[in-house]
């Protein structure tokens, strides 16, 4: 699971840094290679520099992350959609088999079970879109993560600019 996430994040750094350099968009200090660790722990005790970049940082994640998860939120609609058109296809000739053969008709999960069975790509979407699903799942996790560091450091920031009477 741990090597997922960072198979992901190390994408998005990429697809980041690419897209970042075509577009000519300065970047906040850099984007940098190391990646901001979840936890929390020491950020209290940070200074208001450290903080400043972990905030850049965490922001520049969540917010790729969140263009990451609409892509593969569409990707699944998009399978899903196909799945069920072929679903559909397959069910007709199924049915027309069995009308043709004039056997009984079939409840619907055995029409469904008979559908996947009689064809091939049915099992292959079906395997995309548990994959993809995993895939949407993960990375949604990782931006809750990052979504919970931002939310943090903005806190503390805020708690911190409150004190001095800013």
């Amino acid at each position: 699971m741990a090597a997922g996430i960072e198979s992901i994040q190390a994408s998005i750094l990429n697809r980041t840094k690419e897209t970042l350099k075509a577009l000519g968009v300065p970047s906040v200090g850099e984007v940098s290679d190391r990646k901001p660790s979840i936890a929390m722990i020491n950020s209290w005790s940070s200074s208001e520099d450290e903080l400043a970049e972990s905030l850049a940082i965490y922001g520049n994640f969540k917010a790729l992350l969140e263009f990451e998860v609409s892509k593969i939120k569409a990707k699944l609609g998009v399978l899903q959609a196909e799945f069920d058109n072929e679903l559909q296809k397959e069910h007709y000739r199924c049915a027309e088999k069995r009308r043709d053969e004039n056997a009984k008709k079939l409840s619907i999960v055995e029409q469904n079970a008979e559908a996947i069975t009689m064809s091939d790509r049915l099992p292959l979407l079906q395997r995309q879109i548990v994959q993809t699903n995993s895939d949407f799942t993960a990375a949604d996790g990782l931006l809750s993560g990052y979504t919970s560091g931002w939310t943090t450091i903005s806190r503390i920031i805020s708690i911190r600019t409150a004190k001095r009477g800013v």
